[in-house]
């Protein structure tokens, strides 16, 4: 279970993932749907054998671009032309059943057609050559067949193409007119479209109006057509003569403004935003509007447009994006210009609280740091966290896009905020992309200024900025030190700003820790006393039981003990603190639940679980059963007070004082206990051959005796007494007892205990060189644990302000004087600070060394490139004088 209370939250995996898929698309936008024209050339993948090539090279596009002024056939001609030549290809196929069907075709074509013949024509044939002679506009030979009994409503095999149908697409208004007025249905259907449809894709004017004369149903659909088609006549004509309904929704739950935006259609939006009843924010299926599709396909113009057309810039889709959303997503940089500078929220955000910057990172593209920039530059908050945790740094860092890690960490992008799976944006740049790890240092260095550089007219002073540090904390004012340990980044945390930080941090806190060991200490000592008088020398059992004589209270007949037996109410006094004194420890360590993230860690740790069983015990060794107590609370009382004793040493080995030599001690226990693993067996099989071999000795008549006196024979205490014992045994027995007592002394006592020796020096020399980063380290830990006791528990207001070093993070800054002795700063940290303003003012230098450098060599090639020029105009008139 979790302490720290996250609603909706999601593993870790699944989010890393989706961000990992966010940023690996590199594919264009999927559209939300595909026009007829697009869908056809599906149909058939092989070329279509023509008897004429067509006008223009057969090329297959994914998106239609913009109509130039010159002129020039946009990409939405070219569908239209794969249109045709796929119809015509159906046709051709079709012929193909009947004998001569191409020849006949061909003459139609090229206008040497036999008419007599084409009347003898089979039915099917002749009703084909009509489609045909309606594709080639040859308005003689249509009136001629169906004269001749050709069926006039003929469709196309498994196509169903009608004669209207092709008359319609190529703009044929007299075969049209014709077929009309000769009992032709004008509302058959393909593919649910009907003739009218057809007009519109190649913005036949004449062939709608036509059309709808001649009783052809005038379906709202027809307007999306001629939105695809960018049919601008057509939609004049449908939109101011027949009055269309403009906001209709298609199968695709979009209407046509929807299409102009999606597809970048400015001239048809415009004449869409022409109508009265123009519905301009009018949602799709998904609920968003056509300023959401313009911004997602970064159409530069229909966003100007539908944006002066008082568009809703805040509108939301389904997932709560508003158009800035779509346009970072792009990335659009003109369409977020447009949009902010009309008043949209760059801050926004959507179901998963995103903002537009995480949009932005999340997709790669080549102009991501531009759209990032632009975000910047308009006041983005950059440590904005999304429903899994994740910080814009968080996405940067895992697209691997070095110079937008870069762009949010001078804008003040904060390294050490963590997902909601506990991963830190330090974490991801070290791993990801570790070369912008020096950024964060140089965010370092700029905290660190001074005033060298006017003269030193008031005394050279260096300011220390800690507003980086603290910048977006969780609760607490270590977290950013924290995560730099966490990441190994110990050159980050040697820098001046950090090191005088957490010297700061350190003596603002460091008395609430020690007032908790002095606490601590009190209850050890009156745990301790109580133990050693009521249950060691059994003094309660003395004053109360009179006739128990065998007391070791009146044995010893110590000071203490008489004192106690003549003021024995000063036990009770003793119980009765050490119950007010475990309460009150009792409530300080459910508090400290409050500092681990999971209980389960609270639960293992074996500090928690030592000082419980030690205020466990203060009950049970403090019961009495019959008026006084038993033996078994005596070996309770033994073994709790080690446990107290222990941790009290722990608690004092977490100061930055002492952590070295705890640290030297753990680190030898360590190796010892893996020592001892290791060459068990030995130990095991000398026990039990000194078992065998001196049977007589109290040491070795029992194998788990012996056990333990081999180890004390490690330690180096050898007791060559028991050799003694074998003076008067056989000889062979003799040699088999030096035998076995030589070889513990060489190959346990020392050579075991030499080697324990020369790791535990080994060791405690190399914890010695480390010994500043584990002061560090130990102090950060320790910093770490207090905020999380103080700043999430129960304790007042007040307290917990008295724990911060800057309870304001406006006011975080801090002036030195390096000239002054009597400094609140250690010197070495001074220092440190004034190589690092020494090093910045060098490098600042070098840097304008270098461009004037750059500036004197672009004259130089500037003054080249002239007189290049003047020698050329100087032969030149040479060669013309010569001439002359």
């Amino acid at each position: 279970m979790s302490l720290r209370k996250v609603s909706r939250r999601l593993s870790l995996d699944e989010c890393t993932r989706e961000y990992l898929e966010m940023g690996m698309d590199l594919t264009n936008k999927r559209k939300r749907y595909f026009s007829f024209h697009e869908n056809s050339k599906y149909r058939n993948r092989d070329r279509p054998i023509s008897f004429e090539l067509p006008d223009m090279d057969l090329v297959e596009v994914d998106e239609r671009t913009e109509t130039t002024v010159d002129g020039s056939k946009s990409t939405n001609q070219l569908s239209v032309n794969n249109y045709k030549e796929m119809v015509k290809q159906c046709l051709l196929d079709s012929a193909k059943g009947f004998t001569n069907g191409f020849q006949f075709l061909h003459d139609i074509e090229s206008g040497m057609a036999n008419l007599d013949t084409l009347n003898r024509c089979p039915q099917q044939l002749k009703n084909l050559i009509v489609l045909w002679a309606c594709f080639v506009d040859k308005c003689n030979v249509v009136e001629i067949l169906v004269k001749a009994g050709a069926n006039v409503n003929y469709l196309l095999p498994y196509r169903g193409y009608g004669a209207v149908h092709i008359s319609a697409l190529n703009g044929c208004v007299n075969c049209l007119r014709w077929l009309l007025n000769n009992g032709c249905e004008p509302n058959s259907r393909v593919d649910d479209m009907t003739a009218l449809h057809f007009a519109t894709f190649t913005d036949s004017v004449d062939a709608v109006h036509t059309l709808i004369e001649h009783g052809c149903k005038l379906e709202s659909t027809v307007l999306h057509s001629a939105v695809k088609s960018r049919a601008v006549g057509c939609i004049q004509l449908l939109l101011f003569k027949y009055n269309v309904d403009v906001n209709t929704l298609d199968s695709m739950g979009l209407a046509p403004i929807h299409i102009c935006a999606d597809q970048g259609f400015s001239d048809c939006m415009y004449m869409l935003l022409s109508s009265d009843k123009m519905l301009i924010d009018q949602k799709d299926y998904h609920e968003c509007t056509a300023l959401h599709l313009a911004c997602e396909s970064a159409h530069v113009e229909c966003v100007k447009l539908l944006i002066e057309h008082q568009a809703n810039i805040h509108a939301k889709n389904m997932k709560f994006q508003v158009p800035i959303h779509m346009a970072a997503k792009a990335p659009s940089v003109e369409c977020i210009d447009f949009l902010i500078k009309a008043g949209a929220d760059v801050n926004a955000r959507d179901i998963d609280d995103r903002t537009p910057l995480h949009s932005a990172i999340s997709v790669k593209t080549l102009n991501v740091c531009h759209a990032v920039d632009t975000l910047l530059n308009h006041q983005a908050k950059i440590n904005v966290q999304d429903h899994f945790g994740f910080t814009p740094l968080h996405i940067a860092a895992i697209n691997e896009v070095p110079e937008c890690v870069e762009s949010l960490l001078a804008k003040g992008g904060n390294v050490g905020i963590q997902t909601y799976g506990g991963i830190s944006a330090l974490n991801m740049i070290v791993r990801k992309v570790p070369s912008c790890v020096p950024a964060v240092a140089k965010q370092l260095d700029s905290a660190v200024t001074s005033n060298w550089a006017d003269g030193f007219k008031r005394g050279p002073e260096i300011q220390l900025r800690f507003k980086y540090l603290l910048n977006c904390n969780t609760f607490g004012e270590i977290d950013l030190l924290k995560c730099f340990q966490e990441e190994g980044q110990y050159e980050l945390l040697q820098h001046p700003l950090c090191q005088a930080f957490l010297f700061l941090k350190w003596r603002k806190i460091r008395k609430y820790y020690l007032m908790r060991l002095a606490s601590l200490g009190f209850f050890i000592l009156l745990y301790t006393l109580y133990v050693t008088t009521v249950l060691s020398h059994d003094c309660y059992n003395a004053i109360h039981l009179p006739n128990q004589t065998n007391s070791t209270c009146f044995q010893n007949n110590y000071t203490l003990g008489e004192f106690l037996v003549e003021n024995y109410q000063v036990m009770d006094v003793i119980i009765y603190v050490l119950y007010l004194i475990s309460i009150i420890e009792g409530f300080l360590k459910i508090s400290e639940m409050a500092g681990y993230m999971y209980v389960h860690q609270y639960v293992l740790s074996l500090s928690n679980m030592s000082e419980w069983l030690v205020l466990i015990s203060v009950p049970l060794i403090s019961f009495h059963i019959s008026g006084y107590t038993s033996y078994w609370q005596n070996h309770i009382g033994a073994f709790c007070v080690l446990c107290a004793w222990t941790n009290l040493m722990i608690k004092i080995g977490q100061l930055p004082w002492f952590d070295t030599y705890v640290a030297m001690y753990t680190k030898v226990q360590k190796e010892f206990a893996k020592l001892l693993l290791a060459y068990i067996c030995l130990l095991i099989g000398f026990s039990v051959s000194l078992c065998v071999v001196f049977p007589s000795s109290k040491w070795f008549n029992n194998p788990i005796i012996g056990f333990v006196k081999v180890l004390v024979m490690m330690a180096g205490e050898l007791d060559i007494s028991m050799l003694e014992v074998h003076d008067e045994s056989p000889i062979i027995s003799k040699f088999s007892a030096y035998i076995v007592y030589v070889a513990l002394l060489i190959f346990v006592s020392i050579i075991l205990m030499n080697l324990l020796v020369g790791i535990a020096v080994h060791d405690i020399q190399g914890l010695k060189k480390t010994a500043g980063l584990s002061k560090v380290r130990c102090q950060i830990k320790l910093i770490y644990y207090i905020e999380l006791f103080m700043l999430r528990s129960f304790w007042p207001k007040n307290v917990k302000r008295r724990a911060l070093v800057y309870p304001s993070k406006h006011r975080a800054h801090m002036t030195v004087k390096p000239l002054n002795q009597q400094q609140t700063l250690p010197r070495d940290i001074i220092d440190a600070a004034r190589f690092l303003i020494k090093r910045k003012k060098q490098d600042s230098c070098d840097d304008k060394d270098v461009l004037k450098i750059q500036e004197i060599l672009k004259e130089v090639r500037d003054l080249r490139a002239v007189v290049e020029e003047n020698q050329k105009v100087i032969k030149h008139l040479l060669i013309n004088a010569n001439k002359i």
